[in-house]
């Protein structure tokens, strides 16, 4: 009997401590959701061993110093308690990471443009196939002629390791792509046909980095002359294609198709026939599309999506992929079309030339300010910062042909850009595509085809201005231009043979105007966040966020290896974009945060008064069970000894 009670009491204590332990369990293991209404009871901190960078400031390392850093803090805390704004207006110093980066960057020899950016050296290499010993000189001609016309910092090397030619028919020009991490280079040819009339030809590819000079004669005096006052003017040109900097970058478009009266177009009511000739319309805009806008698109998409991608998952010590495969983050800038029909023009909107008015087909004009009011309330509702919207508006054969009249200049045209008033980086576009009455009662099918490529031929020609807005908002020409004025001993020409409508040496402008903004962002941001790492311990830290932190200093520690090697900088920029990317996703992430309220105290005053009543009891009885247990045992031994 006496050792049942002591059973019945010890499977109470140990049921009590079994639903304390797994209690505690449940609630230090419950993940934190996005949409999770329950709050852990022990925040994740996991992340911290696997975090790869010190987040403590700099000179904070070691016992001494981190004895400074509590002493400091402890000081600062009693000075913010008596009211001491000058201690409450000091600024921490930056953690070791972001210090390093900062004297990395100030190694850097920086030049100065026009527009007051900073701008990265850019290594530029010389290669002579045919006879590698003039390389030296040349190289120095040309240093000396970019110095002459410019303060960029282009560091000229030459390439002695090149696969020797013998004459120029030998010479094939490299096929990487652009997004190929290479160096720049100017291969030099000599004793080759060129131009009647012309000294030389300057061959500029656009998909790859490479200027191929062709020379009739191999001189040395001459065509170092050459390399200093005219080759070194197309180089320079070339890098310099944006015409101004702007730190925004295009993060969505929406293309949209208006069909004011798809009926109006064919001349008859046949539904059939309208359904058909409005299916080769939205064809004729999604091919379009396709071919004219979505390879910008991408060229933009491996600048600004990061072009080093490293899964969040997966990521093993510092590395990081192979610098020759190719980094295309396709579709970062998001694209969404929508066809429609059926969406009348007011008629109070239109005018029509007063002097055709009599005549068939007279033009009729809508003012800028109507277009704003009709368009521009349309998408005011769902466009969002840093977004395009651009529309294409087919009007009815009544309204047809269409103008965009401008009042303050008494000009006309067949587009326009709309800006927001209060937001400037809320714009939207119109396009007006006149089409003419394309489709008779006697027409058979074989003029679906004609009808398709006239459908084609118009809407290819009213995304020509989205393509020049595009190109305009990143600082270039709206049209692909080339060299304005070449010297006039040399035959320039360009080469191209990707769909893409930027060039290498464009993207390359762009990132330069990029490269040096987007850093100080993302050393202001990284820095940040590693201080309230270090200030706020308590914050929880899980693995997935310590990856993201991960990549996002190694894709910095990668863009800072690549200035210093020399590469073009759009691959440095492009990995500050992806390091950017991982930053923002950290600071966004709601498993950052810390418990205000459900502190180990606050646990303890919650359940002391439920566990206290019920574990004093059990355990004190559990002792007195196990003495009577002991003694009863004893009596029972010492009964059965003297029998």
């Amino acid at each position: 009997m006496a050792g049942t009670r002591l059973i019945i009491h010890t499977i109470f204590v140990v049921q009590l401590f079994l639903l304390i332990t797994t209690s505690y369990y449940y609630a230090s293991t419950k993940h934190h959701g996005k949409f999770s209404s329950v709050e852990p009871f022990v925040i994740d901190r996991s992340g911290w061993s696997l975090l790869l960078e010190d987040v403590a400031p700099a000179g904070s390392v070691g016992l001494f110093a981190r004895a400074l850093s509590i002493g400091g803090a402890v000081i600062k805390n009693v000075g913010n308690l008596l009211g001491d704004e000058k201690r409450l207006s000091e600024r921490a110093k930056s953690s070791s990471f972001v210090e390093e980066m900062r004297r990395k960057l100030s190694q850097l020899e920086l030049s100065t443009d026009r527009h007051h950016v900073k701008l990265p050296p850019l290594n530029i290499q010389i290669v002579m196939p045919q006879d590698n010993s003039k390389l030296h000189k040349l190289a120095d001609a040309l240093q000396k002629g970019i110095q002459k016309h410019s303060s960029l910092s282009l560091l000229i090397s030459t390439d002695t390791e090149s696969k020797p030619i013998a004459s120029c028919d030998d010479f094939s020009p490299p096929s990487n792509s652009k997004y190929q991490a290479q160096m720049p280079q100017i291969v030099v040819l000599t004793d080759c046909l060129t131009t009647p009339g012309k000294s030389a030809t300057v061959d500029i590819h656009r998909d790859v980095p490479i200027v191929i000079v062709r020379t009739k004669s191999s001189e040395e005096k001459e065509f170092e002359r050459l390399l200093e006052e005219d080759i070194a003017h197309i180089i320079l040109t070339e890098i310099t294609k944006a015409s101004h900097v702007t730190n925004e970058r295009l993060s969505s478009l929406h293309l949209e198709l208006i069909d004011e009266d798809p009926a109006s177009h064919i001349g008859a009511t046949d539904r059939v026939k309208t359904k058909r000739v409005f299916e080769l319309l939205g064809n004729a805009f999604a091919s379009s599309t396709k071919f004219l806008i979505q390879p910008l698109l991408d060229d933009l998409s491996f600048l600004y999506g990061g072009n080093v991608h490293v899964e969040v998952n997966s990521f093993s010590g510092s590395t990081i992929d192979d610098l020759n495969a190719a980094r295309k983050a396709k579709e970062f800038i998001r694209l969404t079309t929508d066809v429609s029909a059926y969406l009348p023009l007011p008629g109070e909107m239109i005018e029509t030339d007063k002097e055709e008015e009599d005549e068939p087909g007279a033009k009729k004009y809508i003012s800028t300010e109507h277009v704003a009011d009709w368009f521009g309330t349309r998408i005011a509702t769902h466009q969002k910062s840093n977004s395009l919207h651009w529309a294409l508006f087919v009007p009815s054969k009544d309204h047809s042909p269409l103008m965009i009249h401008v009042k303050s200049t008494e000009g006309e045209g067949v587009s326009v850009t709309l800006m927001n008033e209060f937001d400037s980086r809320l714009v939207s576009g119109l396009s007006i595509i006149n089409l003419d009455p394309v489709y008779q009662e006697d027409e058979k099918d074989v003029t679906l085809n004609s009808m398709q490529l006239a459908f084609q031929h118009a809407t290819s020609s009213a995304l020509q201005y989205l393509v020049g807005y595009i190109r305009a908002f990143h600082g270039l020409s709206p049209l692909p231009g080339n060299v304005d004025k070449s010297p006039p001993a040399l035959s320039v020409t360009y080469a191209s043979t990707d769909l893409g409508f930027l060039s290498f040496w464009e993207l390359e402008a762009i990132a330069r105007n990029h490269w040096y903004s987007v850093l100080q962002r993302v050393l202001c941001e990284t820095d940040a966040l590693m201080a309230l790492l270090y200030t706020h311990r308590s914050l929880a830290f899980t693995e997935s966020i310590a990856y993201r932190l991960n990549n996002s200093t190694q894709l910095l520690r990668h863009s800072m290896a690549l200035i210093e090697q020399g590469y073009p900088t759009q691959y440095a920029t492009s990995a500050l974009y992806g390091s950017l990317h991982h930053l923002e996703s950290v600071t966004s992430d709601p498993d950052l945060m810390e418990l205000p309220h459900f502190a180990i105290d606050h646990y303890l005053a919650v359940f002391s008064p439920l566990i206290l009543p019920l574990l004093m009891p059990l355990v004190v009885g559990l002792v007195r069970e196990i003495k009577r247990y002991r003694k009863l045992k004893r009596k029972h031994e010492e009964g059965s000894a003297s029998c």
